[in-house]
């Protein structure tokens, strides 16, 4: 018994640390979020890390397999606005469905100085009060856009114009 204190005490930090370390619950594959080191996403629960850690919204990622993002309830990118890189390596984003009366409402919200390339966004529905887009909702910025592929519907109440890609700034 003289050995259990111990035991207790350092599984009991290293479950703190979990839980401040994974927002939500969710983790990620790997990677450092460097340009040589991208974060990796290959699951589910890797984009919905992405999507509730705006700490990481300026980091790279790789995409190395095609994802659900059934459950992704808010963009990437809002407040404050995704600046990262993103390659989807040819790989597809399926089941993405954001209703919202927000603004900035798409699988990236709100960019600004981003670069999203090689990507697939299918099957997806987008609903938002003012810009929405299927892949962008608002682009600031130099936004780089390209190879990217996306199929769904996008409803907008308040806008004047509607884009698959995105609403503002984006080079496509």
């Amino acid at each position: 018994m003289k050995n259990a204190f111990p035991f207790f005490v350092i599984l009991s930090l290293l479950t703190i640390t979990n839980l401040i370390l994974t927002p939500f619950g969710y983790t990620q594959s790997g990677g450092s979020g460097t340009e040589a080191n991208p974060y990796i996403i290959a699951t589910n629960a890797d984009l919905q890390w992405l999507a509730g850690n705006s700490s990481v919204w300026g980091a790279y990622f790789l995409q190395t397999a095609d994802v659900s993002a059934v459950g992704i309830s808010n963009p990437i990118g809002g407040s404050p606005a995704f600046t990262g890189g993103y390659n989807g390596l040819g790989h597809t984003i399926t089941g993405l469905s954001l209703s919202s009366s927000s603004a900035n409402q798409g699988l990236f919200g709100f960019t600004d100085g981003a670069e999203i390339k090689n990507l697939r966004v299918t099957g997806a529905s987008v609903t938002g009060g003012s810009g929405v887009g299927i892949l962008i909702g608002r682009a600031d910025g130099p936004t780089l856009v390209s190879n990217v592929f996306v199929s769904g519907t996008v409803e907008c109440f308040g806008c004047g114009r509607i884009r698959r890609f995105c609403s503002k700034y984006c080079s496509q």
